[in-house]
């Protein structure tokens, strides 16, 4: 009986091979099939229409009729063209109201006189872009307090058919505030700033800033915050000049012959009045400081310079006291550097040739565009 079973096997597969192959057309890939290609997806949240074209991607099948339905009610019907079909879908027949919204298309291809089902998804999107404010790299970048330089968050708008396009910024300090309009206007692609500025708020304040364009009913909302940051100095460094290497050059933080034009501090000391001390060159100079005072600047880059402005400077300190505490400026090349300078130690062996002064200072450039 298993014999017969399997004779009765072998034979249907001999005659299934044979009609097979003699049916078989080299000229024809069986493997080929039409496939969905559609050059936009996405409808943006401001977008009542999205015009695409829905590309049969196939090598050698031909699709002619071509039916789109969504939840069951044929929403268009129309006659494909080169394998591709263009339609405009329209968002009420997918029933897309919100950004994260996502419809079922179905697509019914006539290919090579049979009917094939296949779908694609279409989704709703934002239009809305805010970026914070960035430098000429693309960076982001802080905003200071006490700063009056100009900085600006960037929007864009990019709806895929829409034109007539309403933008309104809003902006408040806190969270828990009530966003204020800074006035609506008609969109245009030229004027996409918000400017903020750091002097009209305080340390730490965090800005939120919010906009909204619309068209016709549409609206679609974007925001982005910055908190105020505090623009500090940077770390400090310890520095010691002495008999030997006298001179010293802050800016390019090395030791340099007196002579050179770059020179900044100088040692000086006088044996004889058991002096040691330090001298300022090539427009650079000191301003005495208080422990308590040089604390509560907390290493604010503008407080610092306001409070070096108001001092009285001086260019020589001819005996330096462990504790004392300098502010300093230099001017090199069109830019001011501003910093702090403390007196750490001094030699106190007395032997003329081993003198020396040391300090810790922090110093840097005052970036007018911060």
């Amino acid at each position: 009986m298993k014999k017969d079973i399997f004779k009765y096997i072998l034979v249907m597969f001999l005659g299934v091979s044979l009609v097979a192959c003699e049916d078989y057309d080299p000229e024809i890939n069986y493997y080929d099939t039409a496939k969905l290609d559609l050059s936009a997806t996405k409808f943006t949240v401001l977008d009542s229409e999205l015009a695409t074209t829905i590309d049969f991607v196939t090598t050698t099948k031909t699709v002619t009729n071509v039916r789109l339905v969504y939840d069951g009610n044929e929403i268009n019907t129309g006659t494909a063209a080169n394998n591709k079909y263009s339609v405009t879908l329209k968002r009420s027949d997918l029933e897309l109201s919100e950004i994260g919204d996502a419809s079922r298309l179905y697509v019914y291809a006539t290919v090579d006189g049979k009917e094939k089902e296949m779908y694609t998804t279409i989704k709703m999107v934002s239009a809305t872009s805010i970026d914070n404010p960035v430098d000429e790299d693309g960076d982001e970048v802080a905003v200071y307090e006490l700063s009056d330089v100009v900085k600006n968050f960037t929007y864009k708008v990019s709806p895929k058919t829409s034109t007539a396009i309403i933008v309104e910024p809003f902006i408040k300090v806190g969270e828990m505030a009530t966003f204020a309009s800074l006035g609506s206007k008609a969109y245009d692609a030229d004027n996409l700033n918000i400017p903020i500025k750091g002097s009209d708020y305080t340390k730490n304040d965090t800005v939120f800033v919010q906009l909204i364009a619309k068209v016709g009913t549409f609206t679609d909302t974007v925001s982005t915050s910055i908190i105020i940051s505090e623009y500090l100095l940077g770390d400090s460094k310890s520095i010691n000049v002495n008999v030997e290497k006298p001179g010293y050059d802050l800016v390019g933080d090395s030791i340099i012959d007196i002579a050179e034009t770059a020179c900044t501090v100088k040692f000086t000391h006088d044996f004889a009045s058991l002096e040691q001390g330090l001298e300022t060159m090539n427009s650079t100079s000191l301003v005495a400081i208080s422990d308590e005072a040089l604390e509560e600047l907390m290493g604010n880059l503008p407080v610092l310079k306001a409070a070096f402005d108001a001092g009285t400077p001086m260019t020589v300190v001819s005996d330096v006291t462990v504790g004392d505490s300098y502010l300093i400026k230099h001017s090199r090349g069109g830019k001011d550097y501003y910093g702090t300078l403390v007196i750490t130690s001094k030699n106190d062996n007395r032997t003329g040739a081993d003198d020396y002064v040391s300090f810790d200072v922090a110093f840097e450039e005052y970036d007018v565009q911060k």
